[in-house]
């Protein structure tokens, strides 16, 4: 169906250029009497003059970003037209994405452009020589200044650069603050002691005080995970034993969150949990600054401007004002013989990595990007509270998911779940976590 598809509009763009050049170089009598021949050198000619790459694009379907970077690959396409084209190939569930494009790669069929946000596989890809090496390009002209001071040597392995960082993900913990001014609280914790204080509160007046999930890859509870490590161990967060004490008390903090939870968290995804903050069921939520784009738009305006954030709370007086900050998308492409095929790549990351362009995108979505924006043009101040606060926080350290083996991510959600419901110990759980099960 794919391949029907690139037909039937490279006939469309063959047909309309032929046109344009009928129109422009023969008279009518001409045109009477031109050959089939003519039109298939023409058509034929065409084709081989446009390079066309493929794109997995995981923002699509209803991710905050998915209209603004579809219209910048439309503009794409149409400043490049006959030269260039970019198929964009949608991936709207990122787990199974992720599944397939490691199925995929290992059966040597790489993607012309995709994403990927594990970078210890990255690394493994750019070791087997199935990816593209972005250094050359990158040290011509201002490429590498348009990136955040530092980002790109923190990603190069040795001589290559087989990844472009991207999406960034700066994750604060959201309150609502109606709820919470409903039932007398009028500032957010700054502990994990005053916060569970909030959630007795809360609790008491019958409001579930924290979104939790176990289902898939139990995303928002490794936030939460990630904002207790941080407040036990501190900035070394992902360098110790995890079957330690300082991980025994992250574990215990997680699981008391999940017991102010609503009941359907077992099991639950990140849908639900998205869900149950718009619709005002409860009152405090993690996730990434890519969600403030999905909060506006399916909690309207009016909620959003209530929604307060923080930085992570400190432990026994240890360790507050943390951020989890890492990279939440790298840009990969293929490893290319043809040259022509590796131009249209990089007249591809050059679009989609103008700075006017993600400045754009940045403002519409809320997301925010390793790329150098123009901040004057960031008007929302949430976001802004965000970038800045992470700035200024006393230390930032990486998600679990971002810092660990993807053997030891895989497990967590299960361990975790049968943690919570009391079926494993708390060091069982941190054992899975130290030596998980192999992710065949």
């Amino acid at each position: 169906m794919q391949k029907s598809r690139k037909k039937l509009r490279y006939i469309s763009i063959a047909l309309t250029a032929i046109l344009t050049f009928s129109g422009c170089g023969l008279n009518s009598a001409d045109r009477g009497s031109a050959s089939n021949e003519t039109t298939e050198a023409q058509y034929a000619k065409y084709l081989d003059d446009e390079v066309s790459i493929d794109f997995e694009c995981i923002w699509a379907g209803t991710d905050s970003k998915a209209e603004y970077v579809a219209n910048m690959i439309s503009s794409f396409n149409e400043k490049y037209k006959g030269q260039y084209h970019v198929n964009v190939i949608e991936q709207t569930d990122y787990n199974t994405y992720e599944s397939k494009l490691s199925a995929q790669i290992k059966a040597g069929q790489v993607p012309d452009v995709f994403t990927m946000k594990n970078y210890g596989q990255i690394k493994e890809y750019a070791a087997a020589d199935k990816l593209m090496d972005f250094s050359t390009y990158l040290g011509q002209g201002d490429r590498a200044s348009r990136y955040a001071t530092g980002v790109l040597d923190e990603y190069k392995d040795g001589n290559k650069m087989c990844c472009i960082p991207y999406e960034s993900g700066v994750v604060p913990i959201m309150y609502d603050m109606a709820l919470l001014n409903s039932v007398g609280i009028q500032s957010i914790p700054t502990s994990w002691e005053e916060f569970f204080q909030t959630c007795d509160t809360l609790k008491e007046k019958g409001i579930d005080a924290t979104s939790f999930m176990t289902g898939s890859n139990a995303w928002t509870a490794q936030l939460w995970f990630s904002y207790a490590v941080a407040a036990t161990v501190g900035q070394d967060a992902w360098k110790g034993d995890m079957t330690s004490d300082a991980y025994e008390k992250a574990a215990k903090i997680v699981k008391k969150i999940y017991s102010y939870s609503p009941p359907d968290a077992i099991g639950a995804e990140a849908a639900t949990v998205n869900q149950h903050f718009f619709n005002k069921e409860t009152a405090i939520y993690t996730n990434g600054t890519w969600i403030l784009g999905g909060i506006r738009n399916n909690a309207g305006q009016e909620f959003y401007d209530q929604v307060q954030v923080s930085p992570g709370l400190s432990y026994e007086e240890m360790n507050g004002n943390s951020f989890i900050s890492y990279i939440q998308a790298f840009i990969c492409a293929a490893k290319q013989e043809d040259p022509k095929k590796q131009e249209a790549v990089e007249a591809f990351i050059d679009h989609i990595t103008d700075t006017a362009n993600v400045t754009g995108l940045s403002e519409a979505s809320g997301a925010t990007f390793c790329i150098n924006v123009d901040t004057s043009k960031i008007t929302d101040p949430l976001q802004g509270q965000i970038i800045n606060g992470c700035k200024n926080a006393d230390f930032t350290i990486r998600s679990f998911e971002s810092s660990v083996p993807s053997d030891t991510s895989a497990a967590f959600p299960k361990a975790l779940e049968q943690y919570v419901t009391n079926q494993i110990s708390v060091q069982e759980f941190l054992n899975t976590l130290q030596s998980p099960p192999k992710n065949e």
